[in-house]
Order: structure tokens, then C-alpha cells, then sequence
């Protein structure tokens, strides 16, 4: 249950919330989130799936725009401990040529 906290459908990646998990265990999975800003426009989810899984996370979440519906240029990143995402922080991050913050 705590190996896999999301899915993907289609360009989307979606969270897995197990309905037995207490209300401590469902906070803690929003503890430790990160932005990735400067992503190429258009941008999807699924486009960060091997970054994400090279980086040990274990979620992502590009907002879309309420006007037009398209990605936004920056992403949440989920991690499962501070130390998981302390580590991703410290690398050079680069997607379609375009280094990422």
C-alpha cells in the first residue's frame, strides 16, 4: 500500500488514496512536496514519469490553467521523506533541453 501513491491515465497522473488509511497516514503523503518550475509549455504528467522515478518520488501534479485548460509551466512533486526530496533538489534537472528549477 505505501509502494504506489498514484497512476497513470492517459497524460495524467493520478493518486491512490486507500480508503483504510488513517487521517495521520494521508497528511503525511502531502508532507514533502516540491516545485518544478520552467517546464516546456504544454508540459503533461506523464511527460515527468521517468524523472519522477529516477528521483524517487512517488506523485506528480502539473495545475492546469482555469481559463484555457493547458499545463501549467510548473510542477508539485511528491516525496515520501524530506531526505528523498533534500536528495532531488541537489540535481541538475533539464526536460527538452530546457534546464528546470
Amino acid at each position: 500500500m505505501d509502494k504506489q501513491w498514484a497512476i497513470y491515465c492517459y497524460s495524467t497522473c493520478l493518486r491512490i488514496t486507500p480508503c483504510s488509511l488513517t487521517l495521520d497516514q494521508k497528511k503525511s503523503r502531502r508532507e514533502f512536496v516540491a516545485v518544478l518550475s520552467q517546464l516546456p509549455p504544454n508540459t503533461k504528467d506523464v511527460h515527468l514519469a521517468p524523472l519522477v522515478q529516477a528521483i524517487g518520488a512517488m506523485a506528480v501534479n502539473i495545475p492546469l490553467s482555469l481559463n484555457s485548460y493547458k499545463p501549467k509551466r510548473w510542477a508539485y512533486i511528491t516525496f515520501k521523506s524530506q531526505q528523498m526530496m533534500d536528495t532531488a533538489m541537489e540535481q541538475s534537472i533539464a526536460l527538452q533541453g530546457h534546464r528546470l528549477q
